[in-house]
């Protein structure tokens, strides 16, 4: 065994560190002080230690943190070999936060602490004042010593250290030996330091002494290193002073560090490795697994002659062993586990030539890579027997004359086999990398995504999956046999199962099941009675319903079971096929693929007849005990990290294994019988995605907030569904599918009857008896719990919609034109994800609300056994309305308070307050990054063709950045930063071939070289890449295919996108037309747009879209249409299709401005409001009166009745505030500005006051949709000369009214003056009067008009022959604008594109329309 300390001067880069592991492959205990780490990208914010795997290594990495005594030079690793000591045995202990970076310790620990091992890594500093060392010092070796003391005294301690210590001269020989304290070898007290003295103490206190290469007799290579003028050792490896004679080495790896160091020089300027060896090999291994290599088990030719022979082989024991007879007597005699026992043994014992061992190498070697590396061991062995001689009579050197040439003989061919294995193992790693690339080529033209991952796992040498998961995290504290049967025997709302111990496992080396189960076995025969035989079946809770105890005549048993056994068989047989290749199963089992070998063969590969005759008999005793074997209801548990940061057994997630053979029949039976899912669930369902819930929730915020409600969004955790919930309420479910009373049994034990097989890390491994839930890993599994857990929630639904009428408030209702049905949209489920949105209009609905949804859910989730989780409930508002802001300023209910946050992250994505989708994009930018990086410098490794790269980048990158974004409305500003991204990352592909590099001849004749850089849309079509616009426009169209071809599974979201809540006046699809209406929601825009261009490129679609618009998706030419034909006609023409369709796509959501409601922001805005009016009454000395109209917010105009006395009461804001002195509100001169106030010394400070007030009402106020405009008039038109002299007699009213005046804003005044001049022309067409006068009726007072004009200014042009009028109107006026423009433009008016209103009061309300 080798351990070495190594300061590699840094190592915070993936590639310095492979280059370090490499360089000590053969070594099992690896240190690296000084790495200067950073946190990993996939690493917790709340971990100090990322761990992952590398070859043989599991890697721990402490980074380096700035505290005060860390820096950002500090850093530790520690790599162990997984062969020696497996990592289920570590457990991670890291240093306190201010000696982050300093230290980090591995404790591991094998049986009942029967032995233990330490493994600690430390890295003092290096300067200071006297006081910062001796105190960080201190500090540092009382956590070591922390750590020592949680082991016995008869653990093995390795500690390794870069402590900057001297602790004395350098003697030679072995005069070490009769120094005084012998636990650290010479000594000088005038050549110790501080970190010397501290070290000192510290190996005395515990019994340890210090390896160093004074230990060595006649070691001419002494470990030195030069710091501040002297020569010192400071690397150490400190061990237990009992076991120093096992140590037969220690040297320095000159050569390694002349290799690894960062300096290319000749000379070692940096730390050399320091390396000791030990005789006594142990090793903590793991458990034996069983592994399968499916890569035997794949159809293709090189695996038929061993397909062939292991079906020769099953036939021949069927014969010899007269297996068919036998089953035959056990079919009669009902023992179903005895049949299946000696069915599946024999045929696992026959598979053994699938099986590959538990620790395969990433490549195997060649003949002439093993030939060359036992030559080298043979060497090696030869040159040790030399040295041994020498060393053991160092006196007789001169005799031994020809021992030293043989040595030095046997030295020179360790060198020449040592340098020839280095070069036949190169030319493995070509030739193997080579084999992969060409079985990632054939994985991606099979479209087979996870060989196409595994295989770009290899080759990047990354552990990230195709889930985006890092493998190799290893929780800090792996539970053990008795932390994991206590912690599943507790309720299940607490993380258990409510499980009962079976068994436990005493030796170590011996696997319960092979004993235990048989002897469960042996008791689930007696829980078949005798006499009744078929459905008598006890089971262990005494809860069953007595429905399911069900007898039947000796007779009908026989005959009903033969025609039974015969419908199992062709199950099972459907069930191997349909079946998932590749997936782990338990030890004691056989993958689907040989049942699918044996029973269905290969194009080469004959069937097997006699393994279907004995599955057939198996299948006979199976129905006339009417109980499925006892295997196929055992797991094989595995934990895996949750990456929640917690430890223990909360930190693990339970995967189950389970017998295939099993699982497919039990799958078949299941899907029989087929349950209709409500609309609004959408976990575990065909044809219903995970982005419709959050999607649909985000349009109803947008509309509910456009309809001038205010809005609210529940999300609800349940405590661990799966494992907790209860019995009978799966019994229900089951019952409700209406099987036969047979198959009906069968599936009810299949999970009342159900054990676990646990490891622990002790390596013990626990029976276990479920008491609750069903196993996730099964088949039926996901069904099971949504049908039970979605009738729970339909009642809970209910409830919360008599409480929403009982309220009188507006109902999330919404009626599918073309299905007829009617949707309930607030509540969405995703297996047991729930949400739940909201509207309300005062804070005591939403306190009304929330707490009557919590009681009742709690109340409904009590009777299946599940509880939701407090802490993980969360809610989210949206409100414009300062009067709600300053109650919840006030709320004092914790369930409220504590729970209410500003964004919400549901089922992946994000729910903010004010409807912002960039963060959504901005996280998707994160994900893509880190999948980047985890792959390295595969991109730029020329070895590998450009082809892979891409397909790999495609396949990882793109993949990770695109998921989830077909359900956001995406602006223009997000395209920018997908494509920026894409186009970036695709410039890393070509290695330098991004820029062309052209050789010119100037005119003085000299020649020049010029860099040009390829175009985007060059890169990408020497690429072969889409833009990542044409590729979501194509999957959106996808999308809207699948849900048009399956309507009743997405009803509800087809509903959200084309049709009205009961509340809303228009839709956002003509209901005859198909015309997209102007107030739609920007998703419906989105498809709309994507339809739009798929008829530009489809001729038939074309048609039936310029006659029916958005219905034609209902046709079978919308369902047939290629959507791929979108991708490549978008990316010639991208600029301008993004330009015309993300104009105003997300205008709607941008123009959402809602206070954020939390406790900290609200007091905020309320203190700065408050601050604002003192400031304002103190100035200007405004009353009680104008405060209190000041802070009121106007009522929205389509209120609820229960409002009315509010409205009544409330006054807007534009009727009650004084004049604003801000340019473009009036018609007065060059500029809008106004010439009539300001100038008095008491009115100045009124105008800023107005102004703020302003300021606050365009932010608080939400609007409806805008529509800018401006035309250039001719300057003789009477109409455009009345709009400008209005501004001036305004300003002129308003000096001589004072400030009680109620002529509200001056823009009103020039509107209705501009209209009451057009009234009254006399060419005016009769229409256009008409619809004049229809304005002028419906808005009597300026009240009334502020809800319909937005902005209006007339000034005159610079030239002064034109009037400019610029207006900003609600969308319904569109009508009456377009008809008096069409007036305006006969009167020789000219047309331009809108400008944004003037003024710093309007400028906000601008943006927010752009």
């Amino acid at each position: 065994m080798r351990c070495v300390v190594y300061n590699p001067m840094q190592a915070s880069y993936w590639g310095r560190l492979t280059l370090i592991l490499t360089a000590f492959v053969n070594a099992q205990i690896i240190a690296l002080p000084g790495t200067k780490v950073r946190p990993h990208a996939f690493q917790p914010p709340q971990d100090t230690v990322h761990s992952e795997r590398y070859r043989k290594f599991i890697i721990y990495e402490w980074h380096a943190a700035e505290t005060e005594f860390s820096n950002s030079s500090c850093g530790v690793t520690i790599a162990i070999d997984t062969k020696f000591v497996h990592s289920r045995f570590h457990q991670v202990f890291s240093p306190p936060d201010e000696l982050q970076g300093r230290g980090g310790a591995i404790v591991c620990e094998k049986g009942d602490s029967s032995f233990q091992m330490v493994i600690m890594c430390l890295y003092l500093p290096a300067s200071g004042t006297a006081a910062f060392l001796r105190t960080c010092d201190t500090k540092l070796f009382e956590w070591a010593q922390s750590v020592l003391n949680k082991v016995t005294a008869k653990a093995r301690v390795y500690l390794l250290t870069d402590a900057n210590a001297r602790v004395g001269l350098q003697l030679v020989g072995r005069e070490w030996k009769f120094q005084t304290p012998r636990h650290i070898g010479p000594i000088d007290r005038e050549q110790c330091n501080i970190n010397g003295e501290c070290l000192s103490k510290f190996i005395a206190a515990n019994e340890l002494c210090l390896v160093n290469t004074f230990i060595s007799d006649g070691c001419s290579s002494k470990t030195y290193f030069g710091w501040g003028g002297s020569q010192s050792r400071i690397d150490y490896v400190a061990i237990r002073c009992r076991h120093l004679g096992n140590v037969s080495k220690c040297e320095i790896w000159r050569r390694t560090a002349r290799t690894l160091q960062l300096a290319k020089v000749p000379q070692i300027r940096d730390h050399a490795p320091l390396v000791i060896t030990e005789k006594q090999n142990f090793s903590m291994t793991g458990p034996r697994r069983v592994v399968w290599n499916f890569d035997l088990l794949r159809r293709s030719p090189d695996n038929v002659a061993r397909a062939r022979s292991f079906v020769a082989a099953v036939e021949n024991w069927i014969s010899e062993e007269n297996i068919s007879e036998r089953l035959q007597y056990l079919a009669l005699d009902k023992q179903v586990d005895d049949s299946w026992l000696l069915l599946s043994s024999g045929i696992n014992s026959n598979a053994e030539v699938f099986q590959k061992p538990s620790y395969s190498p990433k490549f195997l070697p060649s003949d002439l890579t093993l030939f060359n590396r036992s030559w080298r061991q043979f060497a090696c062995e030869k040159r040790e027997e030399h040295f041994v001689c020498l060393r053991g009579h160092p006196e007789l050197i001169v005799e031994n004359l020809s021992a030293i040439l043989n040595s030095w003989l046997w030295t020179e061919r360790f060198q020449y086999w040592d340098k020839r294995l280095g070069e036949s193992r190169r030319h493995d790693r070509q030739d193997w990398k080579r084999h992969w690339d060409w079985q990632l080529n054939e994985a991606i033209a099979h479209n087979k995504s996870g060989e196409a991952w595994k295989i770009s796992q290899k080759i990047a040498g990354t552990g990230l999956t195709r889930h985006r998961r890092f493998v190799g995290h290893v929780s800090p504290s792996a539970p053990s046999t008795q932390v994991w049967s206590q912690f599943l025997q507790k309720h299940g709302t607490l993380g258990g199962a409510q499980a009962k111990e079976i068994a436990t496992e005493i030796a170590t080396e011996t696997l319960p099941f092979a004993d235990v189960l048989d002897h469960l076995a042996a008791e689930n025969q007696s829980y078949v009675t005798i006499g009744g035989g078929r459905g008598a079946f006890a089971f262990a809770n005494s809860s069953v319903p007595n429905s399911i105890l069900k007898a039947r005549s000796e007779q009908h048993i026989a005959l009903k079971a033969i025609q039974e056994a015969n419908d199992d068989l062709e199950r099972f047989c459907l069930g191997v096929k349909n079946s998932t290749t590749g997936k782990a199963v338990p030890a004691w089992s056989v993958p689907a693929e040989v049942w699918k070998l044996l029973l269905l063969g290969w194009p080469d590969v004959r069937t097997c007849a006699a393994v279907k005759k004995c599955v057939w008999l198996f299948f006979l005793a199976l129905r006339r005990a009417q109980c499925p074997p006892i295997r196929w209801n055992v797991s094989q548990a595995i934990a895996i990290s949750k990456f929640n940061g917690l430890s223990g057994c909360e930190a693990q997630r339970l995967i189950h294994l389970l017998d295939p053979a099993g699982k497919n029949w039990m799958k078949e039976i299941w899907r029989e019988q087929v349950c209709c899912k409500p609309t609004w669930s959408f976990g575990f369902a065909k044809h219903r995605r995970r982005e419709q819930p959050l999607m649909q929730h985000r349009i109803i915020q947008h509309r509910a907030l456009k309809a001038h409600f205010h809005w609210g969004f529940r999300k609800y955790d349940v405590k661990n569904a799966f494992g907790s919930i209860a019995w009978n309420a799966l019994d229900n479910t089951v019952l409700k599918r209406a099987y036969d009373p047979e198959n009906s049994q069968l599936i009810r034990a299949r999970y009342r009857r159900a054990f676990m097989i646990l490891d622990g890390s002790e390596g013990k491994q626990v029976l276990l008896q479920n008491g609750t839930g069903c196993f996730p890993g099964d088949g039926s599994a996901p069904d099971l719990f949504s049908e039970s857990f979605d009738d729970t929630i339909e009642n809970w639904t209910a409830k919360c919609e008599m409480l929403v009428h009982w309220l009188k408030l507006p109902p999330l209702t919404i009626e599918n034109t073309t299905t007829g049905m009617l949707h309930k949209e607030a509540t969405t489920t995703f297996a047991d994800d729930l949400g739940r949105a909201l509207i309300f209009f005062t804070v005591q609905d939403v306190k009304d609300q929330i707490a009557a949804w919590d009681y009742s859910l709690v109340y409904e989730l009590k009777k299946i056994n599940l509880v939701p989780n407090q802490t993980k409930t969360k809610i989210v508002l949206s409100t414009w309305s300062p009067e709600i802001i300053k109650e919840l300023s006030l709320v004092a209910d914790d369930f409220l308070r504590d729970s209410l946050k500003t964004r919400v992250k549901y089922l992946g994505g994000y729910l903010d307050w004010k409807g912002d989708l960039s963060c959504e994009v901005h996280e998707r930018l994160q994900a893509a990054s880190r999948a980047w990086k985890a792959f390295g410098s595969f991109w730029s490794r020329s070895a590998v063709q450009q082809k892979i790269r891409i397909s790999v980048f495609k396949a990882v990158v793109r993949t990770t950045l695109l998921t989830g974004l077909e359900a956001v409305a995406l602006s223009r500003e997000m395209i920018h930063l997908l494509e920026t991204f894409q186009n970036k990352h695709l410039r890393k592909l070509l290695c330098g071939g991004a820029c062309i590099k052209k050789e010119v001849i100037t005119e003085s004749g000299e020649k020049k070289l010029i860099f040009h850089a390829l175009s985007n849309a060059t890169v990408r079509k020497q690429l072969g890449v889409h833009t990542v616009f044409s590729e979501l426009s194509m999957r959106r169209v996808r999308w809207l295919q699948q849900m048009v071809r399956f309507p009743r599974d997405s009803s509800s979201t087809l509903a959200i996108l084309q049709d009205s809540f009961l509340w809303e006046s228009e839709p956002p699809i003509g209901a005859y037309t198909g015309k997209l209406h102007i107030s739609a929601n920007p998703w419906t825009k989105q498809f709309y747009g994507d339809l739009q261009r798929l008829a530009k490129v489809d001729a038939e679609f074309d048609l039936l879209w310029k006659r029916e618009c958005w219905w034609s998706i209902y046709s079978e030419s919308f369902i047939k249409v290629r959507a791929s034909k979108i991708r490549s006609f978008l990316d010639y023409d991208f600029d301008e299709f993004s330009v015309c369709t993300h104009e105003t796509l997300c205008s709607g959501m941008s123009r959402l401005q809602p206070y954020i409601v939390t406790e900290k922001s609200v007091q905020q805005s309320v203190i700065s409001t408050a601050s604002a009016v003192s400031e304002a009454m103190a100035k200007d000395k405004v009353s009680d009166d104008d405060m209190g109209s000041w802070m009121q917010m106007p009522v929205p105009p389509n209120g609820p009745p229960r409002k009315a006395a509010k409205q009544q009461q409330g006054q807007d804001i534009a009727s009650t505030l004084t004049v604003s002195g801000s340019g473009g509100s009036g018609g007065g001169g060059k500029g809008g500005k106004s010439k009539g106030l300001g100038k008095g010394k008491g009115q100045a400070s009124n105008t800023r006051l107005v102004k703020a007030a302003l300021n606050l009402d365009a932010r608080l106020r939400i609007v409806e949709g805008i529509l800018n405009d401006a035309v250039e008039v001719p300057d003789t038109l009477g109409e455009a000369q009345a709009a400008v002299a209005a501004g001036p007699a305004y300003y002129e009213t308003v000096q001589a009214m004072g400030r009680g005046h109620s002529l509200g804003p001056p823009h009103l005044r020039v509107w209705a003056e501009f209209i009451k001049s057009l009234k009254a022309a006399a060419d005016i067409p009769m229409q256009l009067a008409f619809e004049l006068g229809e304005h002028a009726a419906s808005c009597p007072d300026y009240v009334a008009l502020a809800r319909y004009v937005r902005h209006f200014t007339a000034r005159r042009h610079h030239d002064k022959s034109m009037i400019v009028i610029s207006v900003s109107l609600s969308e319904k006026l569109a009508d009456l604008w377009h008809a008096v423009k069409t007036y305006l433009i006969s009167k020789g008016a000219k047309q331009h594109i809108g400008p944004p209103p003037r003024g710093p009061i309007f400028r906000e309300l601008a943006a927010e329309n752009m």
